[in-house]
């Protein structure tokens, strides 16, 4: 499933599994992380990037604010109970392991 980058607004009312929203560092237009809905279940939760303070992922190719051929490292596993969901993000899109 396609990486979808949506703005705040669209994100809360429409987001969908697999949307992200691009979150910024106070103060800067650098991108700090990712606000996601686990292309398994749904749920809401945060993919913080480097160089954020305990940063888990990083960008390894692609537009962070596009999603266009995004792809990061490393996998993400959403360790919800009911979901578990485990996977990458690969050119763009959500690829499940």
């Amino acid at each position: 499933m396609p990486v979808r980058v949506l703005d705040h607004d669209t994100y809360e009312s429409a987001g969908q599994p697999g949307d992200v929203c691009v979150t910024t560092h106070h103060g800067s237009d650098a991108v700090a992380g990712y606000l996601m809905r686990c292309p398994g279940c749904g749920q809401e939760s945060y993919l913080p990037l480097d160089p954020s303070p305990g940063a888990r992922w990083t960008v390894t190719a692609g537009d962070p604010r596009t999603g266009t051929g995004l792809t990061l490292s490393p996998s993400v596993w959403h360790r919800v109970p009911s979901c578990g969901w485990h996977g990458w993000v690969r050119d763009g899109r959500w690829v499940p392991c």
